[in-house]
């Protein structure tokens, strides 16, 4: 047991140094992820050996009970868990209104194919910092947009309008950006608007997006994506630097297949002040919401 735990955590330490790493945190901080086996690390030593004093005289109790048992039974196949999925925070405001800033996501690490409509975490082409983005295009696909419409295989791809998204305007996150509104200025505090819309590809599926104006990424050329590459969108599209934007424009490009982390499947909790651990400012309907 203390052979395949210790496996695992040298398994998990180095994906999240590598995660850590591309945060742009120290990967010091992954010596974190020990602490919560240390209660079980204790109950395998307890249960190999006699403890003394008082522990010692109730153990006999306790083993009739099978806690230990019942305590790694439940531990173990949380740790085991923790190699299959990693947490990710969303600093930054391009794919409102599907994640907002300060929400925190599990992520589903796996390398399957990337289907179109589907929200990714991957590794962007230049800086290698992780990125989140929804998959608008695969190998052969040509995409473009037209006033910012997304023309896919040369079908523009059917968009309907909703009631406006309306968002505080102050300060989000620890980085205190502030939102992008379709009014701008905007006084603080005041109601910082985005128009919505619902996108719907052939296939069905479909997904919120936001427009805050005419930008130059609303048009652009025709892009035809090379194998084993995405092309990638944002939800906020004004508010993003995604596939539309070249490496040498400070933007990311095509996105090789390789460097897709995994799929987003739920927000955990979503923190709305500038602080994750600020509990008091977690906003309420967001606890373990399903990603679309």
């Amino acid at each position: 047991m203390i052979a395949l735990l210790l496996a695992v955590q040298i398994v998990l330490i180095s994906a999240v140094i590598r995660r850590l790493h591309d945060m742009g945190y120290s990967g010091f901080w992954a010596l974190a992820t020990i602490v919560p086996y240390l209660g079980l690390l204790a109950l395998v030593w307890i249960g190999i050996s006699k403890p003394k004093g008082a522990l010692g005289r109730a153990w006999p109790a306790l083993r009739r009970h099978k806690l230990p048992q019942i305590a790694m039974a439940l531990l173990v196949p949380m740790a085991l868990l923790r190699v299959v999925w990693a947490p990710y925070w969303i600093p930054s405001e391009s794919m409102k209104p599907t994640l907002l800033v300060g929400d925190y996501i599990a992520v589903k690490l796996s390398h399957d194919s990337p289907r179109r409509g589907d929200v990714f975490v991957f590794r962007h082409p230049v800086t290698n910092a992780a990125f989140v983005a929804r998959i608008m295009g695969i190998a052969g696909d040509t995409v473009q947009m037209v006033d910012g419409q997304v023309i896919l295989n040369g079908d523009p791809l059917q968009q309907d309008e909703l009631e406006n998204f309306v968002e505080k305007f102050s300060s989000q996150g620890p980085l205190g950006l502030v939102p992008r509104c379709v009014h701008d200025p905007v006084p603080p505090e005041g109601e910082c608007i985005k128009q919505q819309f619902v996108e719907s590809l052939p296939t069905g599926e479909s997904y919120r997006i936001l427009n805050i104006g005419n930008t130059r990424s609303d048009n652009s050329g025709i892009f035809t994506v090379p194998n084993d590459m995405l092309f990638v969108l944002a939800d906020n599209r004004d508010n993003a630097t995604d596939s539309r934007v070249a490496p040498t424009q400070r933007g990311m490009g095509f996105v090789p297949v390789g460097h897709v982390i995994g799929q987003p499947s739920r927000v955990i909790f979503s923190a709305e002040g500038s602080s994750l651990w600020a509990f008091w400012a977690w906003r309420r309907n967001r606890f373990f919401t399903p990603i679309d």
